[in-house]
């Protein structure tokens, strides 16, 4: 069962930490009988489709996507998924890490999320859709 809008967007405003992300996320598996693996990659798309119609600021999507980092790089979350990582919501959390290379895309005249971060999550969704 996909995640609702309205799921996500709960999702989404309970993240303020990584520890309040995960216990969301693991009360909607719960309640839906849902993986975990696959809650993460629904919330990564929205957040990254969010940003990509411009519902979404790119801090905010870069917010999002370094609670969901380190969500997917806790010790809990590593054992359920036995090593595994989830993509494409790695990807997509790379792809707003690398709208941050302000430097290297000012020299090219551009703005980093543009220059870096669009192209990666275009592939990301592409390859995992």
């Amino acid at each position: 069962m996909d995640l609702s809008e309205v799921q996500l967007n709960e999702l989404q405003h309970s993240a303020v930490t990584p520890t309040a992300l995960l216990q969301g996320l693991q009360v909607y598996c719960r309640e839906q009988g849902s993986p975990l693996e696959q809650a993460i990659n629904q919330l990564a798309r929205y957040v990254a489709q969010q940003w990509m119609a411009q519902q979404l600021a790119f801090a905010d999507g870069l917010r999002l996507m370094q609670q969901l980092m380190a969500v997917m790089s806790s010790p809990s979350v590593v054992a359920d998924l036995h090593g595994r990582v989830p993509e494409p919501a790695a990807s997509i959390c790379l792809a707003f890490d690398a709208g941050t290379l302000t430097q290297s895309a000012q020299r090219q005249g551009c703005k980093a999320e543009q220059a870096y971060t669009l192209p990666i999550l275009q592939e990301a969704l592409a390859r995992w859709h």
